[in-house]
């Protein structure tokens, strides 16, 4: 039987997307990202949840990803994040899936396999207005626009982007793509094509832009319960989807200047009663929240003490009556009514709540609950 566990909630995936339909506009599609298996929630009953729940559609990263939520009865438009154009492009008109192109080369791959079998791709052409990552700059936008427009069986359902920074507080930055992105429809718009689909928004362009929420919005970190800044909770009224859950295999008394873990970086300055956790960096839980996180024990919280190993995690119960072996361990989540969200796990070890929540739910056996 394994020592750890992740419960996923499927009733607050729900109720975060119904979060997410709440602030966009009425006649804004919504789009949940399941990409990375679903941010380590399960890739299919995560989707079939949200289609159950009325999603217009899907984003996800890679082609695998697309195939299973077909090969699930998933029907709903998918856009596909990161085609690869020879590999791609039969399967791509196989499964009516939306890729994002930012090349001629898929160009002109898709063209030819949908003109093999009389089909139309959709496609959404990517503009770089500020992420320096992948797609166009607006600059030669025209250019890749006119390219479409002399191929045949493809049509472009509308122009993407990615907001760079708004998490945080630079809304100068996030609100000049904004403006750049409505360049770029604007220009394609003047060559005739009528882009009824563009998006840029991802959670926190959805939570805190409202001029960033046009025909379409990508909702991620906010589908699972984490909220993408930290000035964001009175937006939407997120809930937790991840519970993370060990146990105690040890408790045990003892005396003061005792080392405790790797490195002895952390001694005890008087005797204490500490439980062993059966959780540590291979299961997700990252060695940087050593000597800083805590856990939940009985309703109370735990500090965890030294150095997180691989498998293996100290905590202090030593105010906490009665801690026994087979006592449950939430790592995050919720246990009666106390809570440790990812959020805050996630800022004590220097990281963000996508990392632990991708780690955590690829590492441990995974089940759903409240369907």
């Amino acid at each position: 039987m394994a020592l750890n566990r992740v419960e996923i909630d499927l009733s607050a995936v729900g109720h975060n997307f119904r979060e997410a339909k709440r602030l966009a506009e009425p006649e804004t599609a919504v789009f949940p990202v399941v990409k990375s298996d679903a941010y380590g929630h399960g890739l299919i009953p995560v989707a079939q949840a949200l289609q159950e729940q009325g999603a217009d559609g899907f984003l996800v990263s890679i082609m695998e990803e697309a195939v299973t939520l077909r090969q699930a009865g998933i029907w709903t438009p998918v856009i596909l994040h990161l085609p690869e154009s020879k590999r791609d492009a039969f399967e791509i008109v196989e499964f009516n899936i939306s890729p994002v192109v930012y090349n001629f080369e898929l160009i002109d791959a898709l063209s030819r396999e949908s003109r093999s079998r009389d089909r139309v791709a959709g496609i959404y052409v990517k503009v770089d207005t500020g992420m320096g990552r992948l797609g166009v700059s607006i600059t030669d936008l025209p250019a890749i626009l006119s390219y479409v427009r002399e191929k045949e069986g493809i049509k472009v359902l509308g122009l993407m982007s990615h907001l760079s920074c708004a998490d945080g507080s630079d809304r100068g930055y996030t609100l000049s793509q904004v403006e750049h992105f409505n360049e770029a429809i604007n220009i394609g718009r003047g060559l005739g094509f009528k882009l009824p689909q563009n998006h840029i928004a991802n959670s926190a362009g959805l939570m805190a832009y409202p001029a960033a929420r046009m025909n379409l919005v990508r909702p991620g970190i906010m589908i699972y319960g984490a909220y993408p800044g930290k000035d964001m909770q009175d937006v939407a009224a997120l809930r937790p989807a991840m519970t993370f859950k060990s146990k105690v295999i040890q408790v045990k008394k003892v005396p003061a200047g005792a080392s405790i873990s790797y490195g002895r970086r952390y001694v005890t300055p008087e005797a204490k009663t500490i439980a062993v956790v059966p959780v540590g960096y291979d299961a997700g839980y990252s060695r940087a929240i050593s000597n800083r996180g805590e856990v939940l024990v009985r309703q109370k919280r735990a500090p965890v003490l030294g150095t997180v190993c691989m498998c293996l995690t100290m905590i202090d119960v030593s105010h906490i009556e009665g801690v026994a072996v087979d006592d449950e361990v939430v790592i995050f989540g919720r246990q009666g009514d106390q809570v440790i969200s990812v959020d805050e796990v996630a800022d004590r070890a220097g990281t963000i709540s996508y990392d632990l929540l991708c780690a955590v739910g690829s590492r441990n056996p995974r089940f759903t609950v409240n369907p």
